[in-house]
């Protein structure tokens, strides 16, 4: 096994590739979701799944605080979607509570759906791991996969903003 880093360009890699959440997903973004830059994305599958998390600028992740509790808030097990068609979930609205999150500094923060849509899955590891928000908000750190119907789809999108529009709104690059 070779163990030397190296140049990854001397490996082989293109660095003109795209990453999977630029080539699978449209990315969008809730801004100021509770509060000032409180900001929410949600991710949207080529199977129209919608990811839902929290953006790199929310409080809970930035700014040098860590998440030490994530409760969830919706319901008991039985509510949770079951077999391969996923029926029985909870239908969420847009302002609908997925968790409530507390920070090693005492404040807490809600997190909410953005998008209406029926609640296919929780991100129950961040239970355990709550470090996970603040490690890789983006990508292992979501909080759930939601279905939106397709009559849903084109309001939900007009809630949010385009990731251009929230890098600009925000000054990112």
């Amino acid at each position: 096994m070779d163990t030397d880093d190296g140049d990854i360009a001397d490996r082989g890699f293109d660095s003109s590739m795209k990453s999977v959440l630029d080539r699978y997903y449209l990315q969008y973004y809730a801004n100021d979701i509770g509060g000032e830059k409180q900001d929410h994305y949600v991710y949207q599958h080529l199977n129209q799944l919608l990811v839902v998390g929290l953006a790199r600028t929310h409080p809970a992740v930035a700014g040098g605080v860590t998440v030490s509790k994530v409760e969830f808030n919706t319901g008991n097990k039985r509510d949770r979607p079951n077999g391969s068609g996923k029926k029985g979930g909870i239908l969420l609205q847009p302002d609908s509570a997925l968790c409530v999150l507390t920070c090693s500094d005492g404040a807490t923060y809600t997190v909410r759906s953005c998008v209406r849509g029926s609640l296919l899955e929780l991100n129950e590891r961040l239970s355990a791991q709550p470090q996970l928000l603040n490690d890789k908000c983006e990508t292992d750190g979501y909080v759930a996969i939601i279905q939106a119907r397709p009559n849903d789809q084109q309001s939900n999108m007009a809630r949010l903003i385009g990731r251009q529009q929230f890098h600009a709104l925000r000054g990112l690059t």
